[in-house]
């Protein structure tokens, strides 16, 4: 039955490619009650090119397929009430040439309770929540806004990043505040949904302190091939644990770090005075010797995951939105803190 089913999907267009698992009513169903919304309840009311809604239910379906346990379905409910906010350009992003994925970053008690890897190896095989909640996304837009691959969808050539991309955020080894608690607080599991390229790797210098490796970081930020040469947006920076606390160990805040890159991820004006005259670019960037690739500090994004080791990593942003946030929460918008308290929907 299996293989049978597969065999249909991938002729109706319907699958990534990968082997799925049949969505039965039954898996559905106990995937349905991992949460307290309606089935029905749309997260997306339309979704382009076919228009049609991201309902609770449709996702579901997504997710069994995917391989995801019941347990994470509320965090696909999050990512995916992230992206229906219009700054996050659903209906260009499903269908872009753009090589971007939907990088879902997972911060908060949550994370490690459904097992969202945050350690080595974060962004590669061997973590199921990570392969499974990313892939979860990547299909549910395939199949129901349709946007396939060299027919509704205007891809150039794609990338690894349209398979899956989430990983989780460390609490234990951040040196600062983590995302979710920036954002809602300590015991507040948040989801942030970005489009972006998959991570670009920096092989830190030996030596030199903070200074250094952010130099070494922005000119990897900043490369002129990247959308924000010409459409400014958030880059979301991957510290690795030694990098981070070599940092802060330096006196540097997270926000240290953020204006620090504002200022060095730039571009000589020279090389980007053809679009200065974009609406995008505020006025004053044209008096500038050197031009920034994000609007303000804020938009870097400081995630502290991976293993130990030289490398730390950035993703450079599509551009034509923003990264949206939604914390994890019930139907009534109290926030889901625990495995515990989604064992009562059942």
């Amino acid at each position: 039955f299996a293989a049978d089913l597969y065999e249909e999907l991938c002729a109706a267009d319907m699958c990534d490619g990968f082997p799925v698992i049949p969505p039965t009513r039954e898996r559905v169903r106990a995937m349905l009650r991992s949460t307290d919304l309606d089935p029905d309840f749309p997260l997306v009311d339309e979704c382009p090119p076919s228009g049609a809604a991201v309902t609770v239910q449709c996702l579901a379906a997504n997710a069994v397929m995917a391989g995801c346990r019941p347990e994470y379905l509320p965090i696909l409910i999050a990512a995916f009430q992230a992206m229906a906010d219009p700054a996050y350009r659903l209906f260009q992003a499903a269908i872009t040439t753009h090589p971007g994925g939907n990088a879902i970053v997972v911060s908060g008690p949550l994370a490690e309770q459904i097992g969202i890897h945050s350690g080595a190896g974060c962004l590669g095989p061997g973590f199921r929540a990570n392969a499974t909640i990313g892939r979860a996304i990547t299909l549910t837009i395939l199949n129901v806004a349709r946007a396939i691959p060299g027919k509704s969808d205007l891809t150039v050539f794609g990338s690894s990043a349209e398979f899956t991309y989430c990983f989780a955020e460390s609490d234990k080894a951040n040196p600062w505040t983590p995302l979710h608690t920036d954002l809602y607080g300590p015991d507040v599991t948040s989801v942030t949904v970005h489009k972006c390229e998959g991570p670009h790797n920096v092989l830190g210098p030996h030596g030199g302190g903070p200074e250094a490796l952010l130099n070494t970081i922005a000119s990897t930020a900043a490369t002129q091939g990247g959308n924000n040469m010409t459409h400014l947006g958030q880059l979301i920076l991957l510290l690795n644990p030694v990098h981070a606390r070599m940092i802060a160990d330096a006196g540097w805040s997270k926000q240290d770090v953020k204006e620090y890159l504002f200022e060095t991820a730039r571009h000589p004006v020279e090389i980007v005075r053809p679009q200065l005259a974009r609406a995008i670019f505020p006025a004053y960037f044209l008096k500038l010797p050197r031009v920034p690739v994000m609007r303000s500090p804020d938009d870097v994004i400081v995630v502290v995951c991976g293993g130990r080791g030289p490398q730390s990593m950035v993703a450079v942003p599509w551009g034509l939105a923003s990264a949206v946030s939604r914390p994890v929460t019930r139907k009534d918008g109290t926030p889901l803190r625990s495995l515990k308290q989604q064992a009562r929907f059942r």
